[in-house]
């Protein structure tokens, strides 16, 4: 499990599409700012929440030199078990804009009071107000923000395209063609849009398929590696340790301890 990370930030941005192996939730205090998340955008305005599930690729570009968010980062473990279903449409739509702000607001006030205490009390109220925002949220989904800017991302059909096709060997020449602009064109206008290359793109798309396979299946890495559009066993090993910090084989191992300590 995975204690709540807090921080609050005025200087912040997240220049480049990524994922993480834990859940997020994103106040948005002051400026506005895009939102890129799996293969939709959102134009964020204050106030806003965004709640992102493990392993979703995102990315936030802000539009403002003055800004200011508070992040609250956890395992799903940490999520009351009610919240199951509750949550499901949540944290697929991703953006919360409440009409009364104040009290989200106020729960992350009282968050901010305990988050930085090492007490024993301080980490159970923490709970309790993470399981309190989360409660608000799940009670007032009609809040959520489903008409996303998706159609007008030139990107998005590559994007998709991507997602479906990752175990394939997909080319420059494809997804240029797919995006109506010449390669070059389209090199420039991916990276603006994503915030990394369409090769590094692909790259964390088939990473974050490996990494599933490799918790849940009793496949061989080399056999993940292949089927996630891996040629190069070694070439998936270095950058799955890069982003992982451990190589495929023991992060196999790890998580078939851990789940024989369940």
């Amino acid at each position: 499990m995975k204690l709540p990370d807090f921080s609050i930030l005025k200087e912040t941005s997240m220049n480049a599409a990524h994922y993480h192996n834990y859940y997020e939730i994103y106040f948005l205090m002051h400026g506005k700012c895009n939102l890129l998340i799996k293969d939709r955008s959102y134009d964020l305005i204050p106030n806003d929440l965004v709640l992102i599930p493990r392993s979703a690729i995102h990315k936030m570009t802000y539009l403002d030199s003055i800004r200011k968010r508070a992040a609250l980062t956890f395992t799903k473990d940490y999520i009351a078990p009610c919240f199951g279903d509750e949550l499901e449409e949540v944290w697929r739509i991703n953006v919360f804009r409440a009409k009364d702000a104040g009290v989200i607001k106020e729960i992350f006030d009282k968050i901010a009071r305990e988050a930085f205490n090492e007490n024993d009390i301080s980490k159970e109220l923490l709970r309790c107000h993470l399981t309190e925002l989360l409660a608000y949220v799940a009670r007032h989904k009609k809040y959520l923000v489903t008409d996303d800017q998706s159609q007008s991302n030139p990107m998005k059909h590559v994007m998709d395209y991507i997602l479906e096709n990752y175990a394939s060997n997909i080319t420059l020449d494809e997804l240029a063609a797919l995006s109506g602009y010449s390669k070059n064109y389209f090199s420039k206008i991916f990276k603006e849009v994503v915030g990394v290359g369409y090769k590094e793109y692909t790259v964390l798309v088939r990473l974050k398929a490996a990494e599933r396979l490799l918790r849940a299946t009793n496949k061989s890495v080399r056999e993940i590696a292949t089927s996630c559009g891996f040629n190069d066993s070694n070439y998936f090993s270095t950058v799955f340790q890069n982003k992982y910090g451990v190589p495929p084989t023991q992060y196999k191992k790890d998580q078939f301890i851990q789940f024989l300590e369940k």
